[in-house]
């Protein structure tokens, strides 16, 4: 048996000494006396028995009148009545008040253990119940916290890695580090000509982080980027590093920014406040994975700005053209993609399967113009081949799904119509309103599903089979869009 509080409250020494020697001890039960109806009730309310083994008959406060203190203090205990008296009328008015059981004296230990057994066993049977609830509802905040955290992380991660500008970028991920984190302050440190720079920052009380182009010696962003590793200290760590210096934050965690193995810079959320507390495990997860977007749009930014700047040092501008094409919008949507707590598995898996649609695309004769994290945009002059295209990436995310044991499907979106080609931050684009028309179709479009305008319906119809959704209002587009479902 588990060492269960009783308390025996009956006036007789001997009553107590018989149940306490014979009964209690004996089962390992923890045991506590009272005398009489007062001492029962302090007794109660400091210890909070599991059980109660009352005797009716009691100076000072008598059974009952324990039991209608229980009562009126809302104090759920169960009580076993003890009495010499017993009778239908009394054992009536007894479990009204509350009793659990009743024993009549004299009574054997056998007696009085099976009755102890009983109460105790619902007890413990409520206490498990409330335990498991409690469990649930804790689970359920814990879940509904990590969902809100990868839809946010998600969200910055796009709105990140789509930032070609590299101050606006740079700034951006200086916030999103202070949001996933809750930091106080954040900066971005780039390693540049083997000097160590400030390239975005964000103070207590900054609605906005802010560029920066400071040289400075920063020891544990340095030891970030040596190492490869994050760098934190807790609270307690820098009480005595803040003696020594004052000026330090309270908190603080720095993960490198990492590109193949290279740390291109640091990323570090700090506390400055007294009432501040230490940065978790968990946030350093967050970070990191936020981190991992971050290099790689930084990167993306740099390869694009030295791109643009070799095309005007030695390309001719291209003049723009117009064309007929069909424009594809692909998205990847799902459960299980992706992991704040490994960033590295999140983009093993987004990168099988934008390595899949880009070679399906390729392989039709399309032409990816741009991609993003989990989307891209392409063209096909060949309206046939785009919706080819547009089903083999749905078959072949089916595919990944099974090696990787998660549920996700690419949304697309296909317009078709006169399309303005020409260069664009250093790299040949598609704009016009056809590409905004297959963004928009892509906004619309569920897991899973292909949606196309008019025109593109007209072009496949007789090799596709198609539902109409009649005409609908798009966000950005004036006129109402006849649309198409592929079946």
């Amino acid at each position: 048996m588990a060492g269960e509080r009783i308390l025996v409250a009956d006036d007789s020494r001997e009553n107590r000494e018989f149940i306490i020697d014979y009964i209690l001890n004996p089962n390992n039960f923890q045991v506590i006396e009272a005398r009489d109806g007062i001492e029962t009730l302090e007794i109660v309310r400091r210890q909070s028995p599991d059980l109660i083994l009352l005797d009716l008959q009691m100076p000072r406060l008598g059974g009952r009148g324990v039991l209608e203190a229980l009562q009126r203090e809302d104090l759920s205990i169960p009580v076993i009545l003890m009495t010499f008296h017993g009778s239908e009328e009394i054992a009536v008015e007894m479990f009204r008040l509350g009793v659990r059981d009743y024993v009549k004296k004299p009574y054997t230990p056998e007696e009085m253990l099976a009755a102890i057994e009983t109460c105790l066993t619902e007890r413990r049977l409520r206490k498990e119940k409330d335990a498991l609830t409690q469990r649930l509802l804790h689970a359920n905040r814990e879940l509904h916290s990590r969902v809100k955290e990868l839809n946010a992380l998600y969200s910055i991660g796009k709105s990140v890695t789509g930032l070609m500008n590299m101050p606006q970028l740079l700034a951006r991920i200086v916030e999103a580090a202070t949001v996933v984190t809750s930091g106080e302050e954040g900066r971005l440190l780039l390693l540049e000509n083997n000097q160590l720079i400030l390239r975005a920052v964000k103070r207590v009380g900054d609605e906005h982080a802010r560029p920066s182009s400071d040289v400075t010696q920063d020891p544990i962003a340095e030891r970030a980027i040596q190492t490869g590793q994050p760098v934190g200290f807790t609270v307690e760590e820098m009480v005595p590093k803040r003696q020594k210096n004052p000026n330090l934050p309270v908190a603080l965690t720095v993960i490198p920014l990492m590109v193949g193995g290279r740390a291109i810079g640091a990323l570090g959320v700090s506390n400055v406040s007294d009432a501040a507390k230490s940065f978790t495990e968990h946030d350093g997860a967050l970070l990191s994975a936020l981190g991992d977007y971050a290099a790689i749009a930084i990167e993306n930014a740099r390869n694009l700005q030295q791109a643009d700047n070799s095309k005007k040092t030695e390309e001719p501008e291209i003049e723009p053209s117009h064309k007929v094409a069909a424009i594809i919008a692909a998205e990847l949507r799902g459960s299980g993609l992706y992991h704040p707590d490994d960033p590295d598995l999140t983009a093993d898996i987004l990168n099988d399967y934008m390595t899949l649609a880009t070679e399906a695309i390729q392989l039709r004769d399309g032409q990816v113009l741009y991609t993003y994290g989990d989307g891209l945009l392409a063209m096909f002059e060949n309206p046939l081949r785009a919706i080819t295209a547009a089903q083999a990436l749905q078959n072949g995310a089916a595919s990944l799904n099974t090696a990787h044991g998660i549920t996700a499907a690419f949304s697309l979106g296909m317009a078709m119509g006169d399309v303005i080609m020409g260069t664009l931050g250093g790299g040949m684009a598609a704009v016009g309103s056809t590409a905004l028309l297959a963004r928009r179709l892509l906004d619309m479009a569920e897991p899973g599903q292909i949606l196309m305008d008019e025109t593109s319906g007209r072009a496949v119809g007789k090799d596709t089979r198609l539902n109409s959704l009649g005409r609908q209002k798009l966000r950005g587009i004036t006129t109402l869009i006849e649309l198409f479902a592929v079946k």
